[in-house]
């Protein structure tokens, strides 16, 4: 049977005191359990290295989101913008058709009321010459 991997392997290193105590411990193991230990070892590594990609793989996921966000954000913005001018248009061509049809009917009734006279070739209802 296999030596038990060590209490010390286990546990985290995190002064270079203790690596190096790791690192003579691992040196001390057999053969078997030091191959183990090196395999266990990889293993950590390749899994901190995909959860790294993964991160930041998140990471550019969320940027992109963001940027889709502002994106549609922007575009919507613009589409009310562009909604607001075309009723303001619409509006304005509504008053200005309005304005058309009074200044007629003022025209209508100026030269009802006020005709030139045939003498002097003036504007007034009753001529005064």
């Amino acid at each position: 049977m296999s030596e038990e991997i060590p209490e010390i392997v286990l546990g985290r290193a995190e002064t270079p005191a203790e690596i190096r105590d790791l690192e003579t411990e691992i040196k001390s193991l057999s053969d078997p359990t030091r191959a183990a230990v090196e395999a266990y070892r990889k293993k950590l590594e390749n899994a901190i290295g995909e959860v790294m990609v993964l991160e930041r793989t998140q990471q550019l996921i969320h940027a992109e989101a963001d940027r889709i966000t502002v994106l549609l954000h922007n575009a919507y913005i613009r589409d009310v913008r562009r909604q607001r001018t075309k009723r303001l248009l619409d509006f304005n061509r509504i008053l200005v058709g309005n304005v058309n049809l009074k200044l007629e009917k003022i025209e209508a009734m100026n030269e009802e009321t006020t005709q030139r006279c045939p003498k002097c070739n003036k504007f007034s209802s009753p001529c005064q010459n």
